[in-house]
């Protein structure tokens, strides 16, 4: 059942978790957390999680940190506060959970008390609940308190930590901050590059955003699907026929080996607008 949950295959984890059942086998911890993690029903997620607690794994913390993402994903943020505060053990995933399930409700101040509280009880933020404070954050105090703790705490060596301080500043409208923060990683990869592409284009700067494509080039790394629709659609806003010409012979130059991959740009070529070369195949 935990192979069938990691490939999202709920159904079939219901089904077997029904008929191990039949077959006189005790549901164990493991098995609990595994079900938890694939009911995206409310109805079905209740009988589950009560099933956990008549058997007796209401105080394991891995069944309850599954409950609340579980109660989280199926909108019912109050069923997930209130298996948050039953928690005797808490742990870091514990935190993450509940900060995150704010995080996913656009609540930053409950997320960001949280944040402060999981501190005071001696637990120390990870990249994951950085990154949940961050993709919530509406106000820029905010985004730089947390820039300064991460910085104080050597967690912004992590590149998901940069990423996300990145992809904060930009969606706040403070570019000249996220491109400060970009040339000062000490390692970039392709989502750093697609975060400050996109920023460019989110704050109405196409021009700087087609430069960065072009020193993303100039790097080494490959653009993937998303680097290549933000150029197009930047290429597009800007009715840049000329960069979407050399975009496309990019493309073709740079031989896509995968068939659905120039599928996939070629639609997005037609859906922006930009023309192919004369002369040459549409990929």
């Amino acid at each position: 059942m935990a192979g069938l949950s990691s490939m999202e295959r709920g159904d079939d984890v219901l089904i077997i978790f029904k008929d191990m059942q039949k077959a006189g086998w005790r549901p164990t911890e493991l098995t609990f957390v595994s079900v938890i993690s694939v009911c995206l029903l409310s109805r079905v997620a209740t009988q589950v999680h009560g099933q956990a607690i008549k058997m007796g794994f209401e105080d394991c913390t891995s069944v309850s940190n599954a409950a609340i993402t579980m109660y989280s994903s199926c909108g019912d943020l109050n069923a997930a506060r209130m298996v948050f505060m039953r928690i005797k053990e808490k742990d870091i995933v514990s935190w993450n959970a509940i900060i995150t399930s704010y995080a996913q409700e656009s609540l930053s101040a409950d997320a960001i008390l949280a944040y402060l509280q999981m501190q005071r009880d001696d637990f120390e933020p990870d990249e994951f609940t950085i990154g949940s404070l961050l993709a919530s954050s509406e106000l820029l105090v905010v985004v730089e308190m947390i820039q300064a703790s991460v910085t104080k705490k050597a967690l912004i060596l992590k590149i998901e930590v940069s990423n996300a301080l990145l992809s904060a500043f930009s969606n706040l409208g403070e570019l000249n901050q996220a491109n400060k923060l970009f040339h000062e990683m000490s390692h970039r990869n392709l989502i750093s590059w697609n975060t400050l592409i996109s920023g460019f284009q989110l704050n109405g700067l196409p021009v700087g955003g087609l430069q960065q494509f072009h020193e993303l080039l100039l790097s080494g790394l490959r653009p993937n699907f998303y680097t290549l629709c933000h150029a197009l659609s930047i290429c597009s806003s800007i009715s840049d026929q000329q960069h979407g010409k050399q975009l496309h012979g990019y493309i073709l130059t740079s031989g896509a080996e995968k068939w659905e991959e120039s599928a996939a740009v070629r639609e997005l070529m037609r859906r922006f607008g930009v023309m192919k070369q004369p002369g040459s195949s549409w990929i």
